[in-house]
């Protein structure tokens, strides 16, 4: 059986009203192994976290967080939700994108990660 020796968790709070203008309702933690008792102990601690994003997602949620000035005949309401159809069709594909890059690392058809990226 495979594992990962260093797994993430990811934690999403819905009820939370983030500070930050840009900030995110999430928590991101690490695993560590400490040594308590002269035993490892796995722990998670919280992990920095940057979310980087391009120009398309940006003109999209702008899009979407300024509802688009209609046309004639148009209600603001259709203008806002399609803008919203169209940033959730574009997350959707990047988490398509996301989930099959794990699925292929899981099935060993993948490198190691650092060997794609060498930045990180």
């Amino acid at each position: 059986m495979m594992y990962n020796e260093s797994p993430l968790f990811l934690q999403l709070d819905p009820n939370e009203i983030p500070t930050p203008a840009r900030s995110l309702p999430i928590t991101v933690y690490e695993s560590i192994v400490d040594i308590v008792d002269n035993q490892p102990k796995p722990m998670f601690i919280k992990a920095a976290y940057k979310v980087e994003t391009g120009e398309a997602e940006r003109i999209a949620v702008d899009h979407v967080a300024h509802a688009a000035t209609h046309q004639e005949g148009e209600s603001s309401l259709i203008a806002h939700l399609s803008g919203q159809q169209n940033a959730i069709k574009m997350l959707d594909t990047r988490i398509k994108l996301l989930h099959e890059y794990l699925q292929d690392s899981i099935q060993g058809m993948m490198g190691h990660w650092t060997e794609l990226s060498p930045s990180f």
